[in-house]
C-alpha cells in the first residue's frame, strides 16, 4: 500500500487550512515550523475529526 507524503516549511500561517487538510485526505504530512505551537493546534483538529 502505497501513500502520499507531503512535506511542508512553514505552513503555519497562511497556509494552516492547506497543511490541515492535507492530513485530512491521507497524507503523511511533515512539517518543519518556526512555533511548535501549531503542533497542539493540528493535534486538536485532528482527534475532532478523526483523522490520525
Amino acid at each position: 500500500m502505497s501513500s502520499n507524503h507531503a512535506l511542508i516549511i512553514g505552513g503555519t500561517g497562511t497556509l494552516s487550512d492547506v497543511s490541515l487538510w492535507l492530513v485530512y485526505q491521507g497524507y503523511v504530512v511533515s512539517a518543519i515550523m518556526r512555533w511548535s505551537n501549531f503542533l497542539i493546534i493540528v493535534k486538536r483538529h485532528t482527534k475532532k475529526r478523526k483523522a490520525v
